[in-house]
């Protein structure tokens, strides 16, 4: 199975299109369906509420940040620090382990 990311984030809309589809992906060899997140799309809403309806067991929070060189290191440290909880948030949230890398 797979996920595709459904809002490419900035200069990825550039170069590729989001699609809808499930937010899981079933293992029924270790009988879990594991929520995946792929970057941007961790930080919507829509992303929780398939999730959700999917009854998953486990979340995959993948993310990549890249910033413009010149950006100033204040905005940097300011962004990066809401991704600081986001992983514990989500697992008290959903009741579940995440994995936010």
């Amino acid at each position: 199975g797979g996920v595709l990311k459904q809002a490419p984030a900035a200069l990825e809309a550039l170069y590729f299109k989001g699609g809808k589809g499930p937010k899981h992906i079933d293992l029924p060899a270790l009988g879990i369906r594991v929520g995946v997140g792929i970057c941007y799309d961790n930080q919507l809403n829509f992303l929780v509420d398939d999730v959700v309806e999917g009854d998953v067991d486990l979340m995959l929070m993948p993310h990549c940040a890249m910033f413009p060189e010149g950006l100033p290191q204040s905005y940097i440290d300011e962004w990066s620090e809401g991704f600081k909880n986001l992983a514990s948030k989500v697992a008290a949230v959903m009741g579940i382990p995440v994995v936010f890398a």
